[in-house]
């Protein structure tokens, strides 16, 4: 049961961590980016969560 529960749990933090990603069309036009600008923009998102999941993933394994 405790398994299902932190499945859930990442599931929903990994649901709520996209949720932004097609409110970035919106800042495109609003702020005139371009689709570099855009696509920079959700790369260093990206990398930061793959950054995060590598060096803070060793902290569940205690």
């Amino acid at each position: 049961m405790t398994a299902w529960i932190v499945a859930a749990e990442v599931a929903v933090i990994y649901i709520l961590s996209t949720l932004p990603t097609p409110i970035y069309v919106i800042y495109r036009q609003q702020f005139h980016f371009s689709e570099i600008t855009l696509t920079l923009i959700y790369a260093a998102y990206v990398i930061g969560t793959v950054a995060t999941m590598f060096f803070l993933g060793r902290l569940s394994d205690q």
